[in-house]
């Protein structure tokens, strides 16, 4: 078996050609074109070749035309002298789905032109085995041996001469060639941050990249659409069994990447992802046993200090002085976060001493150390707060606190808050202190395990119902004014009214109700009342 890319191989041989796409084409031809796998082309019940490649003679394909129900399985054809008509290809694309080289200008004679092509594409043939052959088992005796992945990187790049990326499936760098000067900022991007955002991840995604790879059994071209003015780049997927492992991102620096260079990546992804699934066997206990630890420290599982810390340095967590716990969703519940933890550690990773989490499919629930309390307010700082809303996550963060048997309450009020923030608050935020809602949880954690006539409040319930039937916003003009701490001119600002409109509403308020508004209990009473009703009515 093998690969050839046809593109390549005759403008290599100087012969002029011409490309006609024939039905649908799995994979998009600007990407991976004049890439086959050898297989068999059959014509009744008879192999007229051994290879997945047909290359005929403008009259022989007619003649099969005419005479034959041809079955045709190979993705690409090459016709020899002449151009097809339109009839011609309607009844090509009867039987056959794929790309047409035609090769009409002829530089000679037409059988010496098909004898240099298949001599050509035979040397091909035998190269690629050759060398798959010789560099296999030298990678079989490096899994034997016991071979790091970073030797195994070294390996690849010298046999390839262009430089190697390999991440996991998380694009988490695993590897990279440290010996090539690479002018590129994509490789300057992924190197210096030690992993390939999401952003990045999503730009390469042009004609479906991921889903094609996933689904190809070669390695695949990067669109040059992708990366404008960026080195050429072809990745391979490593797997086990139906899961994706990670990838082998080959870039194009020293020389240019040949369809033997693409066989050579395939089988060098499918020889690391043996060494990758061991290595996962080996990361997947240590996962599991950080995972354990994070979960039984968030749910007070722990029954000594000691045990904590003993703990913790097995695991090699060094704790500092100060710690808090952080939770991250996606404020669309139906989108899965999994694939961008990576990078949110990243950022928490810039404030923090030490960040350690644990994810349940929905809910990231980070533990934050850090040695100045200080710190913890950078948490909600403009930049987080940015990277929140761009990617569309909501943050809640609990209290710091400077004892690690504490740790479990701060896991309490994040879980507290996001509870609260299911009900409808009509908050904004993409990141909430603990402080800032404690009051909605006060009022839930009451409201759901008493008598909830407690919040039922008969001036409330007049103005509600005197702006049903007037329309007069009242009870809107009261939020607003209780959440602008009963500031008039911000409150005329949030409503988009003139404050004179607000202090009319306020003191028709004042005529309206039986209580003395201007009463702190009464209006504390009022605020309250209408607290509960946004969270549960």
């Amino acid at each position: 078996m093998a690969i050839i890319d046809m593109d390549i191989l005759l403008s290599d041989l100087e012969i002029p050609y011409s490309v006609e796409e024939i039905g649908e084409i799995e994979e998009n031809p600007y990407t991976v074109f004049g890439i086959l796998r050898y297989d068999n082309i059959m014509h009744e019940n008879d192999n007229i070749s051994k290879y997945g490649l047909l290359v005929l003679g403008y009259e022989e394909l007619l003649f099969y035309i005419e005479n034959y129900s041809m079955v045709i399985k190979p993705r690409l054809l090459v016709i020899i002298g002449g151009i097809l008509s339109e009839e011609h290809l309607s009844k090509i694309a009867m039987s056959f789905s794929g790309i047409i080289i035609t090769v009409s200008e002829l530089p000679g004679d037409i059988t010496k032109t098909y004898l240099r092509i298949m001599q050509a594409v035979e040397k091909q043939n035998i190269l690629q085995q050759e060398l798959i052959e010789n560099n296999y088992l030298d990678l079989v005796s490096m899994l034997a041996c016991g071979a790091t992945i970073g030797d195994f990187e070294k390996f690849g790049s010298k046999l390839l001469n262009n430089p190697i990326i390999i991440t996991n499936e998380s694009f988490v760098v695993l590897a990279y060639s440290h010996d090539y000067d690479v002018n590129d900022p994509v490789w300057d991007e992924i190197i210096t941050n030690q992993y390939s955002s999401s952003e990045l991840v999503s730009k390469t995604d042009i004609n479906q990249f991921w889903d094609r790879l996933e689904n190809s059994s070669t390695p695949l071209f990067v669109d040059e659409k992708a990366f404008k003015d960026c080195a050429k780049r072809a990745v391979a997927k490593m797997k086990s069994g139906s899961k994706s492992k990670g990838y082998i991102a080959l870039i194009e620096i020293n020389r240019r990447i040949t369809s033997l260079d693409l066989h050579i990546l395939k089988v060098f992804a499918e020889i690391l992802s043996v060494k990758i699934n061991e290595k996962d066997v080996i990361s997947k206990a240590i996962g599991q046993e950080k995972n354990d630890f994070a979960d039984d420290l968030l749910n007070g599982n722990m029954s000594s200090l000691s045990m904590i810390k003993s703990r913790a340095k097995n695991l090699q967590f060094k704790f500092s002085q100060w710690n808090a716990v952080l939770c991250v969703y996606s404020d669309k519940r139906d989108r899965y976060i999994g694939r961008e933890l990576s990078d949110i550690s990243a950022k928490l990773k810039e404030i923090f001493d030490l960040t350690i989490y644990t994810f349940d499919g929905t809910y990231a629930f980070f533990i934050l150390s850090f040695n100045k309390k200080n710190v913890w307010k950078k948490t909600l700082n403009k930049d987080l707060e940015m990277f929140a809303k761009r990617n569309h996550l909501t943050l809640t963060l609990s209290l710091p606190t400077d004892e690690l048997m504490m740790i479990k309450d701060c896991y309490t009020q994040v879980r507290a808050m996001n509870h609260v923030l299911e009900l409808d608050l009509r908050q904004e935020n993409s990141i909430y202190s603990y402080n800032y809602l404690v009051p909605y949880h006060m009022i839930a954690k009451l409201y759901e395990s008493e008598d909830r006539q407690i919040y039922e409040n008969r001036t409330l319930q007049t103005l509600l119902d005197i702006d049903s039937k007037t329309g007069s916003e009242y009870v809107e003009t009261l939020r607003s004014y209780f959440l602008n701490n009963q500031n008039v001119t911000q409150t005329a600002k949030d409503l988009f009214v003139h404050r004179n409109t607000v202090n009319y509403r306020l003191n028709k308020i004042r005529e309206l109700i039986e209580d003395d508004f201007d009463d702190s209990l009464i209006r504390l009473h009022l605020q309250i009342a209408i607290m509960a009703k946004d969270m549960y009515e």
